[in-house]
C-alpha cells in the first residue's frame, strides 16, 4: 500500500495523504483522521513496520543516546558501555549532548526525530520531556512513574544503606557535599539520615556551584574553617569525595582516621586511588545490557508494555572509612 493508492481511495492528492500521516496541521483534524482510517484499513502501517524492520536488519539499527555531558568518568562509561551492547548486536550509535538543558534535550529528540537519524533513543539520566517521539525511547535512569521504559537504581535505598553503614561504624556527625546538579540525592540524603535517627546539621551540607574534583575540594576547605567538622561525609559521586580526600591530605587531615569519606557510582579509579574510596557501585554493565535489549524488543518488535527494571547497588566497602566508639 502506497500513498498513492490511499489518495485514490480517499480522493486527495498523496502530498496530502503525506502531510496527514506525519502530523502536518496543514491537513484538517476531520481529514487526517479519515486518511489515518484508511491507512490503517489497508494495510499501510503494517507494511511500514514490515519494510522498517527488513531494514533494520539488514542495515543493522542506529540508537541515539542522548547523554547530560561526557565529561564525567560516570556518564562516559555509560556511554562506552551502550555502544559496545548495541556494536554487538550490529547496530550503530550516534551520541549527542544536552548539557543539563532541557530545552535542548526537547530540541534533539525533535531533530533526531525530523531528521530520520535513529531508529530508536536512549536517555541517559532522570531528565524529563513533555515530548513524546513516535521512535522508541528507553531510559537510564528514571523513576517508575515514567511513561518510557526505564533501568534504574533506587537512590533512596542506597542513601539509606550508605546511612546506616556508617552508623554501624559509630557515625552520628555526618555531613553531605553535592552540586547544583545533584539536588535529588541531598534530598534523598536527608530522608535517609532522618530515617536512621541521626541529626542533621545544615552547617554540614554543602552544595557547591562548581564540577567534579572542584566542589569537594572546595566543600573541605569552608570545612576546616570551621571549629568542628563531621566524623564522616557522604558525597553525590566518587570525584567530589576524590577532592575532598585530596585537600585534606594536603593540609594535615586523614582520611580515614580524621575524617571517613564514601562516594557514590565506583568509577574505574576509586579502587586505585591513593586511599581506595568506599563507594557505591550501581553496576552500569547490567543496566545497559538491559537497557539496550528493552530498546531493540521496541524496535524489532510492536510491544506495547512499559517495563521499569530496579538493578540493585552494592555498597564497597575499601579504605575511607573507620569504625569509631
Amino acid at each position: 500500500m502506497t500513498h498513492k493508492k490511499i489518495a485514490q481511495i480517499a480522493h486527495v492528492s498523496p502530498s496530502t495523504v503525506s502531510k496527514a500521516l506525519s502530523g502536518s496541521k496543514e491537513v484538517s483534524p476531520s481529514l487526517a483522521a479519515e486518511i489515518r482510517r484508511i491507512a490503517v484499513e489497508t494495510g499501510y502501517f503494517k507494511e511500514k513496520s514490515k519494510r522498517k524492520l527488513d531494514n533494520l536488519r539488514e542495515q543493522g539499527a542506529v540508537v541515539a543516546v542522548i547523554c547530560p555531558e561526557i565529561v564525567s568518568v560516570h556518564y562516559s562509561e555509560i556511554v562506552n558501555c551502550i555502544k559496545s551492547e548495541v556494536e554487538s548486536r550490529g547496530g550503530k550509535v550516534l551520541v549527542s549532548m544536552y548539557d543539563f538543558d532541557l530545552k535542548k534535550l526537547t530540541q534533539t529528540i525533535e531533530s533526531i526525530e525530523v531528521n530520520r537519524e535513529a531508529d530508536g533513543i536512549i536517555l541517559i539520566s532522570e531528565s524529563r520531556t513533555d515530548i513524546v517521539p513516535s521512535l522508541p525511547v528507553v531510559c537510564y535512569g528514571g523513576s517508575v512513574h515514567s511513561r518510557f521504559d526505564t533501568v534504574y537504581s533506587d537512590g533512596s535505598a542506597i542513601m539509606n544503606d550508605i546511612a546506616g553503614y556508617l552508623k554501624s561504624k559509630g557515625h552520628t556527625h555526618i555531613g553531605y557535599v553535592g552540586e547544583t546538579h545533584t539536588t535529588s540525592k541531598n534530598n534523598e540524603f536527608r530522608c535517609a539520615m532522618d530515617k536512621h535517627g541521626l541529626e542533621i546539621k545544615e552547617e554540614d551540607i554543602y552544595i557547591i556551584d562548581r564540577r567534579f574534583e572542584q566542589i569537594g575540594f572546595e566543600a573541605a576547605k569552608q570545612m576546616m574553617k570551621k571549629q568542628s567538622m563531621p566524623t564522616a561525609i557522604v558525597t553525590a559521586y566518587d570525584e567530589v569525595a576524590m577532592g575532598i580526600i585530596r585537600y585534606f591530605t594536603d593540609n594535615g587531615v586523614s582520611v580515614p582516621q580524621d575524617v571517613s569519606v564514601v562516594g557514590i557510582n565506583n568509577i574505574p579509579y576509586a579502587a586505585y586511588s591513593q586511599i581506595p574510596l568506599t563507594t557505591v557501585d550501581m553496576h552500569p554493565e547490567d543496566k545497559c545490557s538491559i537497557l539496550v535489549s528493552l530498546l531493540f524488543d521496541k524496535m524489532y518488535g510492536d510491544s506495547k508494555v512499559v517495563q521499569h527494571v530496579l538493578v540493585e547497588h552494592t555498597l564497597v566497602e575499601r579504605e575511607t572509612v573507620k569504625e569509631i566508639r
